[in-house]
């Protein structure tokens, strides 16, 4: 796979992304920001970063994205039609990666072996 870096010529270095469901559901305690959906993206951001965070990992990174953080994204499939739609609808947005949680665990071993295939063949078309 060629695409192994950010596409610069930076020397690698470690980036710090927060999935943005540990901000839910927090203690009344709490200091930290909480990412609900209506939640003002540009304030999320600016803790997010005093905090030291680079990115964030969530369903919808094109807001944080906006407010000058890195976007990742997360979903999950079940069949290789799935994961080659969910990798097309990734493609082209901007993100830095695409985290894809495969199946429920009791698929056949042709099964496993197809969505595995789809999931490699998806990396190297989008």
């Amino acid at each position: 796979m060629e695409r192994t870096n950010d596409g610069t010529s930076a020397l690698p270095r470690l980036e710090a992304y927060l999935n943005l469901d540990t901000l839910l559901d927090l203690p009344g305690w709490s200091a930290a920001p909480a990412a609900t959906a209506s939640a003002d993206a540009g304030e999320v951001a600016a803790a997010l970063k005093a905090a030291g965070y680079t990115g964030v990992q969530c369903l919808d990174p094109e807001r944080y994205m906006a407010a000058g953080l890195r976007g990742c994204i997360l979903g999950r499939a079940n069949t290789p039609e799935e994961i080659r739609e969910l990798a097309r609808s990734w493609s082209g947005r901007g993100l830095d990666c695409g985290t894809l949680h495969v199946g429920w665990g009791f698929e056949s071993l042709q099964e496993s072996a197809a969505c595995a295939r789809a999931v490699v063949e998806s990396s190297e078309k989008y």
